[in-house]
């Protein structure tokens, strides 16, 4: 079995539901869309206010984050389909988001070079990591919620810690 999933403008995020029974796809247009992937039909459809280049589940699959070329993390409800929190700080777009296995957190990376650790209920930074000199494109939280990975234009792929605030390896 096969679908195709058509957009009307350059798709810039996608991820997979943590059922694997969803695709939620972030557009050009910042159209965020949720795809079944059973029948390969729409489910349903979010509006980021500019250009959404980035997404990704929450692991219990209730919320959708989204980021984009307004400089703000968004996090979508999946079931009212409303924008429950939007957190800002950065101050170019954000390319690379991902949340902590335990939910609590979310990182977003940014044109503006660096990578934002936010506490997922409350909006809040909780760490700002600085030493990348160029775009980040990728974060991705390790397994045990302990260390984060974080690569972009500087073409180096740094390991850190956010609690102890210090760079593991690059």
């Amino acid at each position: 079995r096969h679908y195709t999933y058509r957009c009307t403008e350059s798709i810039r995020g996608i991820a997979w539901s943590p059922d694997s029974l969803r695709i939620a796809s972030a557009s050009q247009n910042g159209q965020i869309t949720i795809w079944d992937t059973v029948s390969g039909s729409i489910l349903k459809t979010f509006k980021h206010s500019l250009g959404a280049s980035a997404v990704a589940w929450s692991p219990d699959g209730k919320y959708i984050a989204s980021g984009g070329f307004d400089k703000k993390v968004c996090i979508w409800d999946v079931n009212s389909e409303l924008c429950v929190f939007s957190y800002e700080g950065h101050t170019k777009s954000i390319h690379a988001l991902t949340w902590s296995p335990n939910s609590k957190y979310i990182a977003s990376g940014s044109a503006d070079k660096t990578v934002h650790v936010w506490n997922a209920l409350k909006g809040e930074i909780t760490y700002v990591f600085t030493k990348h000199t160029n775009v980040v494109r990728s974060v991705v939280w390790s397994s045990k919620s302990r260390f984060i990975a974080s690569a972009g234009d500087d073409k180096i792929v740094y390991v850190w810690d956010p609690l102890e605030e210090k760079i593991l390896f690059t």
